[in-house]
């Protein structure tokens, strides 16, 4: 099944009611877009933020980045329509890896929402959380096409004496870089490309290959992707030879853990 880009994120603009963040580590910490700053909160059960977006509003996706969850982690996401009745979205989701998190959850309409993390081993540190809705790719990539996760962005640096004999090596890490490009769009999808474009210019997106994917090496789920244009931002072009229909080509650098 082809996946998913997460750019919308409703949370940057809803209020936030209540919070069990640490001082200095406060919800706003992971909307800011960088991964330098973060949210963070005691180890415990029910440790939550409550968002309030002013008005009922659709989503259908869930992503967190660059967090310290483990085996005795657990998510859990709420909706309320009056922010006294809430109903359980994801249930006490156990994060088994330590990858970017992306849940589907389905058709949503809510005003308010919560989210709580339970893990009584260690304090919880995330940063940057997402909640809204998707934009669909329509098709699955071509052949040729290197996922995030099965490739790796660090460089290799080889150390060797002036006898030649291997001293050693050094690893730099590095964000990982993929591109990729998606043929044959529709004017359709197209339609919210400028918005996309938009967000790109200020924050991260989130990019997920394959929803239903959970095979090794992803047990759990595929990662996502949290990601930005490594250099210039994406421009669609008329696919050849097909009128009406566009390729649009990404050149992306991220993490997924």
């Amino acid at each position: 099944m082809a996946g998913r880009i997460l750019y919308n994120n409703l949370l940057r603009s809803a209020t936030v009611l209540s919070d069990t963040t640490a001082t200095g580590f406060g919800p706003s910490n992971s909307l800011d877009g960088r991964t330098s700053t973060f949210s963070k909160m005691a180890a415990g059960t029910d440790q939550n933020i409550v968002y309030d977006f002013g008005s009922t509003q659709s989503f259908d996706s869930f992503a967190l980045a660059r967090h310290n969850f483990g085996a005795n982690t657990y998510i859990t996401v709420q909706g309320s329509s009056d922010n006294v009745t809430y109903t359980n979205i994801i249930t006490s989701v156990n994060v088994i890896y330590d990858k970017n998190i992306f849940k589907d959850l389905g058709s949503q309409s809510y005003r308010y929402v919560k989210i709580l993390w339970t893990d009584t081993s260690q304090e919880m540190v995330f940063a940057d959380v997402f909640i809204g809705p998707s934009l669909e790719l329509q098709r699955s990539q071509l052949h040729g096409f290197t996922r995030p996760g099965l490739s790796d962005g660090d460089s290799v640096i080889a150390n060797v004496t002036r006898g030649k004999e291997l001293a050693g090596l050094t690893i730099r890490p590095n964000p990982e870089r993929v591109r990729f490009t998606m043929p044959y769009y529709t004017s359709a999808w197209l339609s919210e490309f400028i918005s996309l474009r938009d967000t790109m210019k200020e924050y991260p997106i989130y990019m997920i290959w394959d929803i239903t994917r959970s095979e090794a090496p992803f047990a759990g789920g595929e990662p996502a992707f949290y990601c930005w244009p490594t250099k210039s931002l994406p421009a669609p072009k008329y696919s050849k030879n097909i009128n009406g229909y566009y390729d649009v080509r990404f050149d992306m650098t991220g993490f997924y853990k």
